[in-house]
């Protein structure tokens, strides 16, 4: 539908004209209630009226992230029913709009609006999990679509000046993420991405642990044990060496670094050590 310039306008004369022409367009898209200002901004004469002309590229938009979130979160979708989760989604969206054009970037704050969103509607008391659930799938997510990481550098190990003091820093995968959780996350995502072993899952005593890695171009899901979560959740937040094990004593960790560091270095969990003086 053709975007003109109303008598009350200035004619367009410059590239800054257009882009102001295109932000007042992409600010009202990403709002629910049209402002009336853009309305103006299409001709007349179409065959229907302008209101329902931008409503057209809204809806467009709005479908788009919305897709972007069921495609993230197929599982909360799964569990909530789709005309559920897309309504839920559209309310995210006007709260959240995208700030990428990159789509597969959506959705970071999903799990948090939706922690809130559960804490306020009693149908969904029984979906406490969900948000966890949320958590593990935008790990999957990022995990998927995450930067390549460099080789691990052993000669820079083995490199350093002993004789001076050092501050030793190990850097994650950039695939990697972690998740601590009260449900048992891991049993609800597996059974619904595998509907044949689908059953009932029990409650947990326990915390329970997971980890998300990329391996041969494929998220893997790993549940680990709280001392491995423990540290990578430590090596996430860029604690040094010096520091964990000073923190590790002071929480009364019972954590053998010398033997899970060189772990890690070997399912490449770790991918670079960083040494300052």
């Amino acid at each position: 539908y053709p975007i003109h310039m109303p008598p009350n306008y200035v004619a367009i004369q410059s590239m800054d004209n257009l882009q102001n022409i295109q932000n007042m367009m992409w600010t009202d898209l990403k709002n629910p209630i049209t402002d009336a200002t853009c309305t103006t901004l299409f001709d007349e004469k179409g065959k229907l009226p302008p209101l329902d002309r931008l409503n057209i590229y809204r809806n467009t938009v709005a479908t788009a992230h919305i897709n972007a979130l069921a495609q993230c979160y197929k599982n909360c979708e799964k569990i909530l029913g789709s005309r559920y989760f897309r309504q839920l989604a559209k309310q995210y969206y006007y709260k959240y709009p995208a700030t990428s054009q990159n789509l597969n970037e959506y959705g970071n704050h999903f799990p948090e609006f939706l922690k809130k969103f559960i804490s306020k509607h009693a149908e969904l008391t029984d979906f406490q999990y969900l948000a966890d659930l949320a958590n593990l799938e935008l790990a999957i997510d990022r995990s998927c679509y995450a930067k390549d990481d460099p080789e691990f550098s052993f000669e820079q190990v083995t490199s350093f000046d002993t004789n001076i003091q050092h501050e030793v820093y190990f850097k994650l995968s950039n695939s990697l993420f972690v998740i601590r959780t009260y449900y048992p996350v891991y049993e609800i995502w597996h059974g619904n991405e595998n509907e044949d072993n689908c059953k009932i899952v029990d409650d947990i005593c326990n915390d329970q642990f997971i980890c998300v890695v990329r391996e041969n171009y494929k998220p893997v899901i790993y549940k680990i044990d709280e001392t491995c979560w423990w540290l990578l959740d430590k090596l996430l937040m860029n604690y040094s060496l010096t520091t964990i094990v000073e923190t590790s004593i002071s929480e009364n960790i019972d954590i053998n670094i010398n033997l899970l560091i060189p772990e890690l270095i070997q399912k490449k969990w770790i991918c670079e050590i960083e040494i300052k003086e």
